[in-house]
């Protein structure tokens, strides 16, 4: 897996259970927990490397500039909107 692959999974795939877990921590998406979304990249890297899913580079990738600021898309709610509120 390549680091754009593993940025568009991660993007897809966690930043919605990091949303989720935001969610519960704030009332509001004003402000993202940075060191949760670092934090989450570093662990799934390592797992990934690991698993032999990604090369043992991968260690040296940076965080994405996306990383600290993207925000729930209307994709993302219209998807879990519902389980959050309740």
């Amino acid at each position: 897996m390549t680091k754009k692959e593993f940025e568009y999974f991660f993007r897809e795939e966690v930043m919605p259970l990091i949303f989720m877990q935001e969610n519960r921590w704030q009332t509001k998406w004003e402000c993202p927990d940075g060191p949760l979304r670092r934090e989450e990249w570093n662990n799934m890297v390592d797992m990934y490397i690991q698993e032999g899913l990604v090369p043992e580079r991968a260690g040296d990738w940076v965080h994405p500039r996306w990383l600290e600021t993207m925000k729930p898309s209307r994709h993302f709610w219209r998807l879990y909107g519902e389980a959050i509120s309740t």
